[in-house]
């Protein structure tokens, strides 16, 4: 939930938040980047996935559907953060305060990854993006890899201290 405080600060500050605003991003967004804040909630529909062909963006919501019922995560959005500036949405283990998995967001396509075996971070599938052929569906792979390696990147990386 939004609500909307007025926060005193000085000049300097103030210049010094403007100057880190990345395309249309608010003040709100920059401290959230800044801070390195997590967030409760996340909208693939209408932000992330916003430029996302239909049938590609409902794939994108099912695979963080997937990731999400595999554990308990705080999210964290990373606003041009990801290879060739690509949104990034990260599902934080909220105990240890590591990423185990992400996806980014461009405009045509999406990619999930999850934290592999030595920290890196590893693709679960391709990117997927809008098919050449029309009667083009993906299957339940998709999903099934996404569950495999997440679930694999929860328990590796669960209980250990932070890293990031």
């Amino acid at each position: 939930m939004t609500s909307s405080r007025t926060l005193k600060v000085s000049d300097l500050t103030y210049e010094r938040v403007h100057s880190l605003k990345r395309g249309n991003e608010t003040v709100d967004d920059v401290l959230r980047r800044v801070l390195e804040l997590e967030t409760d909630s996340y909208d693939i529909e209408n932000d992330l996935g916003a430029y996302l062909p239909d049938n590609v963006r409902q794939w994108a919501i099912a695979v963080a559907r997937q990731i999400d019922e595999l554990g308990e995560f705080n999210h964290k959005i990373g606003r041009g953060e990801g290879l060739a500036g690509a949104d990034v949405l990260q599902f934080v283990l909220p105990d240890e305060g590591i990423s185990v998995a992400k996806m980014e967001f461009s405009e045509g396509s999406f990619i999930a990854h999850y934290r592999d075996n030595t920290g890196e971070w590893a693709k679960c599938f391709g990117s997927i993006s809008e098919p050449r052929t029309r009667n083009w569906d993906l299957d339940e792979k998709v999903l099934d890899q996404t569950q495999e390696y997440v679930s694999g990147a929860i328990r590796k990386w669960s209980d250990l201290p932070a890293k990031r």
